[in-house]
């Protein structure tokens, strides 16, 4: 195993998880329970951690895949500036989690103010790691992005040569 599988295995976990992070929002909001909230404030943090092992895997997954036939560094760039504003934005989605959890000891918070901040916050998470896993499976998945131009000129280049190789027998 290298880090190009680590990388996709734990890099779904962010990206499903702030989808499943948006319900239990507004599942906690509806009960008005100090509890339930809590638990989302966690659940917010969590999943920023949980994004930093899927960002910092990132770098050798590109090392892993960058010597194949079909690699593109022009797929790859945008994935990779996706991701830093992937990973700010669940950053501070968990900063934010992290804030409410601490002040939710001290004194009762506005239901207003952080059931809007967190919304808002993971919204644009869940849109930034969308966009990050939607150009991450282009860099090597054809059936996302379609044939690479150069692996098949070099495919239309082996073929001829197969052929001429046969016409000369």
């Amino acid at each position: 195993m290298n880090t190009a599988h680590i990388h996709l295995m734990i890099n779904h976990l962010p990206v499903v998880g702030f989808l499943l992070f948006v319900p239990l929002l507004f599942w906690s909001w509806s009960h008005r329970s100090h509890d339930i909230r809590r638990l989302v404030f966690c659940s917010g943090i969590l999943l920023g951690m949980l994004t930093l092992p899927a960002f910092l895997t990132g770098e050798g997954a590109e090392e892993a895949i960058e010597d194949q036939a079909g690699f593109s560094e022009s797929r790859l760039e945008p994935h990779e500036e996706a991701a830093d504003l992937a990973l700010m934005a669940a950053l501070g989605t968990a900063g934010l989690s992290l804030t409410f959890l601490g002040l939710s000891f001290w004194r009762q918070l506005p239901d207003r103010l952080t059931f809007g901040s967190l919304l808002v916050a993971s919204l644009l998470t869940n849109t930034a790691m969308g966009w990050t896993a939607y150009l991450g499976g282009q860099i090597q998945h054809s059936e996302i992005h379609g044939p690479n131009p150069l692996s098949s000129a070099q495919e239309t280049r082996s073929a001829r040569h197969q052929s001429q190789d046969h016409d000369d027998d």
